[in-house]
């Protein structure tokens, strides 16, 4: 997945849609996983800048 990302962002214009949509339909659920991983963080920032408020 990280080197599909280099191709997205260093030749944008020379993506192949099925291409993109057949990665994307196979590896869903990286999306899925980096996004609870995000909601994890946020959540411990939040509990550690509650605490250090009180």
């Amino acid at each position: 997945m990280k080197g599909f990302r280099n191709i997205l962002v260093h030749r944008y214009g020379h993506v192949d849609d099925e291409i993109v949509y057949r990665i994307l339909s196979i590896r869903l659920n990286d999306f899925y996983d980096f996004e609870k991983q995000v909601d994890r963080y946020l959540e411990l920032m939040c509990t550690k800048w509650n605490k250090r408020s009180t």
